[in-house]
C-alpha cells in the first residue's frame, strides 16, 4: 500500500473491525447510531467495508456473494425500512445461468491393479462452467493444442485415434510468440480471427467431441507462466466432460509417454509439427461435478403517505456484486487475483445505503420508494431481469427506476463531466428536473447514452419504464484488482448520492407520472471496426447478417476508404462518420476487397 493511503486507513480502522466470514454469515461494520447525513466519510467507510479483501470480490453465488446480500439487508432492517423480498423477507432469490465447479465431486483418477490414485487434490482438477456433470471411464491420449488447420496444414488428430479418450489439451497454439506463427497472427483480418477462434476453448472441446473423444482435460501451456484453472469461462454447453486440470496432474498422466509436458509442447514448438499419441496403459475415471448456485436480490420499500399515490413507486438500485477472483473473458491475465470492485459496484452500493438511510430518516415521500440490491449483474443483469420478470412491487404502479453503477471517479476539470446522466430523456421533465438538482448541489453533469445497456436500468428501460443511469464513467482499473477503496472520491460519490436522493424525492412527489419515451434510434452499420497497420482506411473485423453493410455486400477483411465523397483514413474515422449519419440514410462507401476497389449503396440501420 502506498504511503499517502495509510493515515486514510488508519482513520476507518476502528469503523471496519469486523469478523471474519468463519465467525458470522453475514459481517457487518459496527455504527453506533443511525446518521441520516450523507458524507463522504461514511460513504468510504461503506465501500472500504465492501471491497475488502476479506469480501473476495462479493461474486453473486459464492458464500461472500451472499454475505454481502446479508449486509445490505441488515442495513435496510437497521434504517427502519419494510421487507420487500419474497415471503415477507429482504431477498428475492434469483436462479444464475451459470454454474458452479464442485471441488469435492471433480477428479481424475489413474485406475491400477495396484489401488486407485486419485488426483488433483487441492483444487487442481476443476470443471469448467459449460461441462454437463458426467463420470466416465476411459483411456487417455495427448492431443496437443487440439487443433485441426486445414489451412495450416496442422491437425492434432490426424495420427491419432482418440475415440473414448480423455484427451489432454493444451491451451492456446503452437510456436506462439515465434515470428511467422500462422496462429500468432494480430489484427482484425479474416485469419487473425479464424486463428482466434479455433484456439478458444469451445473451439478445441467441439474438435475434440468431434474426433471421438469422451473428455477434455485442458492444460496451461508453457508459454504463459500462469497455472491457475481457467475454469471461469463460459462457452457453449459441451456435450462431453471438460475439466481443467493443473500442468503437475498432466505430467502424472504423461509418465507413460517417457516424456513431462513441457518436453512434449517444446518439440511442437520446435518445428511446428503434432506429437500427439495415446498412452498405453493407462486407464483414468474422470469426473465432472457442478452446482447451479443461486443469488438474491435485496428489496425493501419506504411507504409513501399520499394515500392514492402510495401505490405507485420509485424503484432506486446498485448492483451489489462484482467478479470475485475475476472472469477469463474480461481480463483474463487477472483471474486468480481478488477483484474488489471498490467502484464496480462498491462505490454504488455504499452509495445506495447512504441514500436509503437518508430518505428512511426524512419524512416519507408521497409515493412510495422502493430499495433495491441487485445481485448478478456481473453475469448479464440477472438480478434486475429477474425482478421485472417477476416484480415484487407491480411495474405498472413503477413510475421510474434510479440506478448508480461506478460513482466513485467524479472527475471535473478540462476533461472531467462529474456526474453522466443516462436516459434521463425516457422520462417526460426529467432532464429538466435533475438538471435542476444537480446544479442546486453544485455537481457537473452530462447527459449520454453511451453504456445503455451495460447496467441494471436497462431491465427497466426494457419494460417502458423511465430509468436513468448515474454513473462517473470507466476508469483503467475497471474490472482489474486494482479497483481499490483508497482511490475513490468520497466527496464526489456523497455528491452523486445527494443528487440521487434529491432526484428520488422529487420524482415520488410530481403530482403526475412522468411519461415514457424510447430512446431514439443509434446508426449502426453492423460491422466489428479495426485498423490495418499498412493501409489508411477502416478495416471491417467483422460484419454482423441482417445490417445494412452486411445486406450490401460487404465482408470481413474489407477495407472501407471512402464515406460518400470523404476519406476514411481509420476505423475510429469511420465510427464518427456512422454515428453522425441518421437511420435510414443511404452513403456510398469504396472499399478495398483483395487488391480490387469497390463500391456499394449501404444503408445506414437503426438499432
Amino acid at each position: 500500500m502506498r504511503a499517502r493511503h495509510l493515515l486514510c486507513l488508519a482513520t476507518l480502522l476502528p469503523m471496519l473491525a469486523t469478523p471474519s466470514l468463519a465467525e458470522t454469515e453475514s459481517p457487518t461494520p459496527p455504527q453506533a447510531k443511525l446518521t441520516p447525513e450523507i458524507t463522504g466519510e461514511q460513504f468510504l467507510t461503506r465501500a472500504a467495508f465492501l471491497a475488502g479483501d476479506d469480501m473476495q470480490g462479493r461474486e453473486t453465488g459464492t458464500e461472500f456473494g451472499h454475505a454481502t446480500e446479508a449486509h445490505v439487508a441488515a442495513e435496510f432492517e437497521r434504517f427502519g425500512l419494510e421487507p420487500m423480498g419474497t415471503d415477507g423477507s429482504f431477498f428475492q432469490e434469483v436462479k444464475l445461468p451459470t454454474r458452479t465447479p464442485n471441488a469435492a465431486g471433480s477428479f481424475v483418477t489413474i485406475l491400477d491393479a495396484a489401488g486407485d490414485e486419485r488426483l488433483g487434490e487441492d483444487d487442481a482438477v476443476l470443471p469448467f462452467g459449460f461441462s454437463p456433470d458426467a463420470e466416465i471411464e476411459a483411456h487417455v491420449a495427448f492431443a496437443g493444442f487440439g487443433l485441426r488447420d486445414d489451412a495450416n496444414s496442422y491437425d492434432d488428430y490426424l495420427d491419432v485415434d482418440v475415440t473414448g479418450c480423455a484427451v489432454i489439451v493444451l491451451r492456446h497454439a503452437p510456436m506462439e510468440g515465434q515470428e511467422g506463427s500462422p496462429w500468432g497472427i494480430r489484427g482484425r483480418s479474416p485469419e487473425a480471427l479464424a486463428a482466434r477462434r479455433m484456439q478458444s476453448f469451445t473451439a478445441k472441446v467441439q474438435v475434440a467431441a468431434a474426433a471421438g473423444a469422451a473428455a477434455v482435460l485442458m492444460v496451461n501451456d508453457y508459454n504463459h507462466e500462469e497455472d491457475s484453472l481457467p475454469v471461469g469461462v463460459r462457452g457453449a454447453a459441451a456435450k462431453i466432460p471438460v475439466l481443467a486440470i493443473s500442468r503437475d496432474v498432466a505430467d502424472r498422466l504423461l509418465k507413460g509417454t517417457g516424456q513431462t509436458l513441457k518436453e512434449l509442447q517444446a518439440a511442437i514448438d520446435l518445428d511446428g509439427a503434432p506429437r500427439s499419441t495415446r498412452i498405453d496403459g493407462v486407464k483414468v475415471r474422470v469426473a465432472a461435478a457442478l452446482s447451479s448456485p443461486t443469488g438474491r436480490n435485496v428489496i425493501a420499500v419506504r411507504r409513501g403517505s399520499d394515500p392514492e399515490l402510495a401505490k405507485q413507486c420509485v424503484v432506486i438500485g446498485a448492483h451489489i456484486d462484482h467478479v470475485g477472483l475475476g472472469m477469463f473473458g474480461s481480463g483474463g491475465r487477472f483471474a486468480g487475483q481478488i477483484h474488489n470492485g471498490a467502484d464496480d459496484n462498491g462505490s454504488g452500493t455504499a452509495a445506495l445505503l447512504e441514500v436509503a438511510e437518508f430518505l428512511a430518516a426524512q419524512p416519507p415521500t408521497k409515493r412510495s420508494l422502493v430499495f433495491a440490491g441487485w445481485c448478478a449483474e456481473e453475469k448479464g443483469l440477472v438480478g434486475s431481469r429477474s425482478y421485472a420478470a417477476d416484480p415484487t412491487w407491480p411495474l405498472a404502479d413503477t413510475i421510474a427506476n434510479l440506478n448508480m453503477d461506478m460513482v466513485g471517479y467524479y472527475r471535473e476539470g478540462e476533461k472531467g463531466q462529474g456526474i453522466h446522466l443516462g436516459g434521463a430523456a425516457t422520462g417526460s421533465g426529467l432532464t429538466e428536473l435533475i438538471e435542476g438538482l444537480a446544479t442546486d448541489a453544485g455537481a457537473r453533469f452530462a447527459h449520454t447514452w453511451n453504456a445503455w445497456e451495460q447496467s441494471d436500468h436497462y431491465a427497466f428501460y426494457a419494460k417502458d419504464i423511465p430509468a436513468v443511469f448515474f454513473t462517473t464513467g470507466l476508469h483503467p482499473d475497471y474490472h482489474k484488482p486494482g479497483d481499490d477503496w483508497w482511490k475513490l472520491n468520497r466527496t464526489g460519490a456523497a455528491l452523486v448520492a445527494t443528487v440521487v436522493a434529491r432526484t428520488a424525492t422529487a420524482v415520488a412527489n410530481l403530482p403526475t407520472r412522468p411519461e415514457f419515451a424510447k430512446r431514439p434510434p443509434r446508426p449502426v452499420l453492423g460491422v466489428r471496426l479495426g485498423d490495418d497497420p499498412n493501409r489508411d482506411g477502416a478495416l471491417l473485423g467483422f460484419v454482423f447478417p441482417g445490417f445494412g453493410a452486411g445486406k450490401a455486400g460487404l465482408k470481413a477483411g474489407d477495407l472501407v476508404t471512402k464515406w460518400n465523397d470523404e476519406v476514411v483514413k481509420s476505423g475510429g474515422a469511420l465510427g464518427g462518420l456512422i454515428g453522425a449519419s441518421t437511420p435510414g440514410d443511404v452513403v456510398t462507401v469504396t472499399y478495398i476487397r483483395g487488391e480490387e476497389q469497390r463500391t456499394a449503396e449501404v444503408t445506414v440501420t437503426g438499432r
